[in-house]
């Protein structure tokens, strides 16, 4: 058993070593070609949903349902996103959303720079359109990507600090927070990207894990 340890230790320590070797050379290289990367004409602009849809009349539901039909399953009425927009909880929530990304110009650059940085070393990735909602700060769930759509829950990452985050653990709380939106990106579009293994065996999960 003790070589079985050692065994997968030194199997770990390979993967960690190659996977680490190869993120070196990846920003080697982007600083070799940064002037290329940066000349790719990628300019993301937040599609604010949320705003779009609290704070207004129900009248704007229907016309929503239209624009973004996979936000508003059928199985629920159009009563059920009038009570929402209406939600004391949800508008407690969408107003602390508002003040911490209230100017999301320096967001939408980073995030132009990091599908910059994905359009160079993947040419085939479809720039993604960005859509922002709430989501009942639903933590396991900030983001989701899908070809050309990435939808980002700004109700969880308004700051580990924030009070609305009481009673959720410390470990959880510290990535609710605005500095780790651009990661969760990256770790969904290389779930996306990269499949997950059908062998579940240890080795071909470590090496799942080290290809993303």
């Amino acid at each position: 058993m003790k070589r079985l340890h050692l065994f997968f230790d030194n199997i770990q320590q390979s993967v960690l070593f190659v996977v680490l070797l190869a993120f070196f050379f990846a920003c080697q290289s982007d600083i070799k070609n940064e002037s290329e990367i940066e000349a790719l004409d990628i300019k993301i602009k937040l599609d604010r949903f949320d705003l779009k849809f609290y704070n207004q009349t129900p009248e704007v539901v229907p016309i929503l349902k239209k624009e973004y039909p996979y936000l508003f399953p059928k199985q629920f009425s159009d009563s059920v996103w009038f009570a929402r927009q209406k939600d004391s909880l949800q508008l407690l929530l969408q107003a602390a959303v508002e003040e911490v990304f209230n100017d999301v110009s320096g967001l939408e650059q980073e995030v132009s720079h990091l599908f910059k940085h994905i359009k160079y070393h993947f040419p085939t990735t479809k720039i993604p359109q960005v859509v922002t909602l709430t989501n009942n700060v639903d933590y396991q769930i900030k983001t989701v990507y899908s070809d050309s759509l990435l939808i980002l829950s700004l109700d969880t990452f308004l700051g580990a600090e924030h009070p609305l985050y009481d009673g959720i653990p410390n470990y959880i709380r510290k990535e609710l927070d605005p500095k780790f939106i651009l990661s969760q990106i990256v770790e969904k579009f290389a779930a996306y990207t990269i499949p997950p293994a059908e062998d579940r065996t240890f080795l071909a999960h470590m090496l799942y894990e080290g290809k993303k």
